[in-house]
């Protein structure tokens, strides 16, 4: 022991000897492994969130449903507060990018994901609150939005009759903008708006019960997301657009007389 103390060589030989013996009696594979720093790369939270399918729903009082498929198989039927009814209606993923158009004008953008799975007798998230909305702003449209194409448009129906399209890349931003003010015009009452992505018949209604039925089409497309539009209907003194619908469900069965090709149109009384 004492020539060892002695001599580093005999020291180092001994710990060699030992460790050796050490790695034979308890050595095991590596667990981890060392990797060059150039190859790591960035973490992508998106790449992480967990994917499944899902109802959205929107009424018209402004509350939002993320509903599971699962969950829609034990009861599908939509509970409403009273007053309350179905605006949009869509089957995406958790994944999935949304938009909301409300009547103050403004488009505000959420992820699927931020928001909790619920059910269908659930009244679900208020979109006002969730989304720090204005005092009295409700929302008008629901979309979901991954992309921005060109060919795809927003159609906006106003209380004066007006009505304009606008390209869906019209509100396409850099960055992660939540809120994009002045969404379209505010000459007019907003009364509805629609998104596009093929022609569809929209039947427009006045508050004296004239209405006609025209193909989405006939509105032209403008290039300003703030653009008052064109007189779609004519309306008397006093009147207004009160209602505008692309549900086939709420379009009459019988249009003659309905169908308009030229815009304005004057309207025909409702049966």
């Amino acid at each position: 022991m004492e020539e060892t103390l002695k001599d580093e060589l005999k020291q180092k030989a001994l710990i060699i000897h030992q460790l050796t013996e050490i790695k034979k009696k308890y050595g095991q594979p590596r667990r981890t492994q060392i990797v060059a720093a150039e190859s790591v790369g960035s973490y992508n939270e998106e790449e992480h969130i967990e994917n499944y399918p899902a109802r959205f729903v929107l009424t018209r009082e402004g509350y939002f449903k993320k509903i599971t498929f699962q969950s829609l198989r034990g009861n599908d039927e939509q509970k409403c507060k009273d007053g309350d009814s179905i605006l949009n209606l869509m089957d995406g993923q958790n994944t999935d990018n949304l938009i909301f158009l409300t009547d103050h004008q403004q488009l505000y953008r959420a992820k699927a994901e931020d928001f909790d799975n619920t059910k269908a007798s659930a009244l679900g998230d208020y979109l006002p609150v969730k989304l720090h909305m204005d005092t009295d702003e409700k929302p008008i449209l629901m979309n979901i939005q991954n992309k921005y194409p060109a060919k795809e448009n927003l159609v906006f129906i106003f209380a004066n009759g007006k009505g304009v399209r606008v390209s869906v890349s019209n509100y396409e931003t850099t960055g992660n903008r939540r809120k994009l003010t002045s969404a379209f015009s505010k000459s007019s009452p907003i009364v509805a708006a629609f998104y596009e992505k093929a022609p569809m018949e929209i039947l427009l209604t006045a508050s004296d019960h004239r209405a006609i039925l025209i193909k989405s089409t006939l509105i032209p497309l403008m290039s300003t997301r703030t653009s008052g539009g064109v007189q779609l209907m004519t309306l008397k003194k006093g009147e207004t657009l009160v209602s505008a619908t692309v549900n086939p469900e709420e379009i009459p069965a019988d249009t003659k007389g309905l169908k308009k090709v030229k815009i304005p149109a004057t309207g025909v009384l409702l049966s």
